[in-house]
C-alpha cells in the first residue's frame, strides 16, 4: 500500500446521471485499492445529497454538501476542499478519471524534489468505455493499455470497444483529470479561477497560469490518464457558461506575466465594484457579463 498521509485530494461533485454516481463508486474502491493515509474531501452540490449513504463511514473520507441546484460551480467548490484541507500536497481529481498508482508516487517524488505542480500522467488521456466498466472491477488486477505520446504514429494493440484515445496528442497534452499540487503554491497561484463555471476550460486556464507565472512544473510520462466513459447531461454538456469560460481564458492569455499576477492577486476581478451600488447578471447565448446598475 502507498502513503498518502501527507495528501488530501479534493473533489467537486454534482451527481447528475446514475454513471456519475457509479464513477464515485469507483473512484473510492480505487483508493482503496491502493493507498494508505489519504484523506479526500468531496464538495458536493445539488438540491439534495447523492452521496450521503455511498460516503458515510468512509475513513479519510470527507463530505461537505452545498444544497444549491444551479449551475455547477467545479472551481468554488475545489478551492473550499483545498482551504479545508491541512496537508502538503492536494490532488486536485476528476470524479471520472485515476492514473496508475506507480504514476502517483513518481509525482510524489517529483513534488518532494521541489516541483510546485506535477501531472501524474503523460498527457493522454483514455477513456474505459462503458463495455468495460464493471461495478465489482478489481483495480489491483485490471490490465489496461498504454498510449504512447507517439501513438498516433505507433498505434498499440487494443480493442477499440473498449478503451480509445480521449484528449492530448504528440503536440498537446491533456491537462484535466488528475494533478497534484503543493497546497501553498496552489492558493499563492490563486488556486481554481472561480470566474470558469460549469464544464469547460477552467483545466487549461489553470495550466496556462502556472506556466506563466513561473512556478516548477513536471510531468510523469510512464503512465496515462484513465476516463470512465458516462453519459453528458447538464452540466456535463457545453452551455452558456463555455461561452463565457472561453472569454475568460482569452482574457487571461492576453495579460502580460505582471498584469496576470496583479489579476491573481485581486481575486480574478478586473473592476472594483461599489457595495453601495447594485449590480446587474446578464448571461445569454452571446454574451455574459456583470454590470453596475444605471440609476
Amino acid at each position: 500500500m502507498i502513503d498518502l498521509s501527507e495528501t488530501t485530494a479534493i473533489v467537486s461533485a454534482k451527481i447528475d446521471s446514475r454513471d456519475r454516481l457509479r464513477n464515485m463508486a469507483l473512484l473510492l474502491k480505487y483508493f482503496e485499492a491502493f493507498y494508505t493515509g489519504y484523506e479526500i474531501i468531496i464538495v458536493e452540490q445539488d438540491s439534495q445529497s447523492r452521496l450521503e449513504q455511498l460516503l458515510s463511514h468512509r475513513q479519510g473520507v470527507f463530505h461537505y454538501f452545498i444544497e444549491n441546484d444551479a449551475c455547477h460551480t467545479k472551481s468554488k467548490n475545489l478551492n473550499l476542499a483545498a482551504s479545508l484541507s491541512g496537508r502538503r500536497y492536494l490532488l486536485v481529481w476528476d470524479v471520472d478519471c485515476f492514473v496508475p498508482p506507480t504514476s502517483l508516487v513518481s509525482a510524489l517524488t517529483q513534488a518532494d524534489s521541489g516541483a510546485d505542480f506535477v501531472l501524474p500522467f503523460n498527457g493522454i488521456m483514455v477513456q474505459i468505455r462503458k463495455q468495460a466498466i464493471d461495478e465489482q472491477m478489481a483495480f489491483a488486477t485490471l490490465q489496461l493499455p498504454f498510449f504512447s505520446k507517439l501513438y498516433q504514429i505507433r498505434p498499440p494493440k487494443y480493442d477499440v470497444n473498449l478503451y480509445e484515445p480521449l484528449y492530448g496528442t504528440m503536440i498537446s497534452n491533456a491537462i484535466g483529470g488528475v494533478k497534484l499540487c503543493d497546497r501553498k503554491q496552489y492558493f499563492l497561484a490563486g488556486g481554481m479561477n472561480e470566474n470558469f463555471n460549469s464544464w469547460g476550460l477552467e483545466d487549461v486556464e489553470f495550466d496556462y497560469r502556472i506556466h506563466k507565472l513561473g512556478y516548477k512544473t513536471g510531468k510523469v510520462e510512464e503512465g496515462n490518464c484513465y476516463h470512465f466513459e458516462h453519459v453528458r447531461i447538464t452540466d456535463s454538456l457545453c452551455n452558456n457558461f463555455y461561452k463565457s469560460n472561453d472569454t475568460e481564458l482569452t482574457r487571461v492569455r492576453a495579460m502580460s506575466k505582471t498584469d496576470l499576477r496583479r489579476y491573481v492577486n485581486a481575486g480574478f476581478k478586473s473592476i472594483n465594484l461599489d457595495g453601495e451600488k447594485e449590480v446587474v447578471m446578464i448571461n445569454t447565448p452571446s454574451a455574459y457579463l456583470v454590470k453596475l446598475k444605471a440609476e
